[in-house]
């Protein structure tokens, strides 16, 4: 390993924290001595969102270094931030895999909508209250997509959101969280 550098999860950091290296020819992650990368750290979230594009694009399964082959500047990155990368996406659900001999072969089963709608999901349950939140995103939208989401509002069959800590108030609003 080079000196000052950290592996990160998705790949790797100068731990000085002054980006040194960053100016050097290759873009973001420009290889230092040894072939490890060195250079700017990633967007939290952008290594995980670009193996979901690699395995949603493959429509196959994959082992981590068949999905590293296939990242832009994947060899730039460690194996293992590749397979810490992918053995949080299995944790989340969001990624399936089966052994094959001694390594994880790891497929996308679900459609890219489905993927954005986990990641809205998963962003609205890191706040307490979901109101604030709602607020921002349909004053946020535009008024193609605000009509699209009060008609499949309007056409969904009312369901029972108990499970999930949310309850109809009096006026048939839902309440919670």
């Amino acid at each position: 390993m080079v000196e000052g550098v950290v592996p990160e999860a998705d790949g790797y950091t100068d731990d000085a924290g002054d980006n040194a290296g960053d100016n050097q020819p290759g873009g973001d992650l420009a290889a230092g001595a040894g072939g490890a990368s060195r250079g700017r750290r990633r967007a939290p979230g952008s290594l995980e969102a670009e193996i979901l594009t690699v395995l949603h694009d493959a429509r196959t399964e994959l082992t981590p270094a068949q999905v590293r082959d296939l990242l832009d500047g994947g060899r730039l990155l460690s194996y293992s931030a590749v397979v810490t990368t992918l053995t949080r996406l299995y944790g989340k659900g969001v990624v399936t895999r089966r052994r094959s001999g001694r390594a994880f072969l790891y497929q996308a089963p679900s459609d890219a909508a489905s993927l954005v709608a986990w990641r809205m999901n998963r962003l609205l349950d890191e706040q307490a209250d979901h109101r604030p939140a709602l607020t921002h995103f349909v004053a946020a939208l535009s008024p193609g997509d605000e009509a699209l989401i009060r008609q499949l509002l309007a056409d969904s069959p009312p369901r029972e959101h108990l499970a999930s800590g949310v309850t109809s108030g009096a006026d048939g609003e839902a309440v919670g969280r």
